[in-house]
């Protein structure tokens, strides 16, 4: 359910902004592959989930173009 999924995503971002400082978590929802396995191509899932993102108060969304060049990740998890 798109709800679920949506809630599980934030879940794991939420363990990752307790762990971790200043984190940096690129969210990159290219359009392949996995959408045929949701409801209506996972349409809802990504409007909620967009929705939640703007919403939550310790989330802040930006696109990669907003990013300063002199911001620096020290640090990318495997599988990034």
């Amino acid at each position: 359910k798109p709800e679920e999924a949506v809630e599980d995503f934030l879940s794991k971002l939420r363990r990752i902004h307790e762990n971790y400082k200043n984190p940096v978590v690129v969210v990159a929802l290219d359009g392949e592959n996995c959408w045929e396995f949701y409801a209506d191509n996972g349409y809802r899932f990504r409007e909620l989930l967009y929705g939640r993102l703007t919403e939550e108060e310790w989330i802040e969304t930006v696109f990669p173009e907003d990013l300063k060049p002199s911001e620096r990740i020290d640090r990318i998890v495997a599988g990034s």
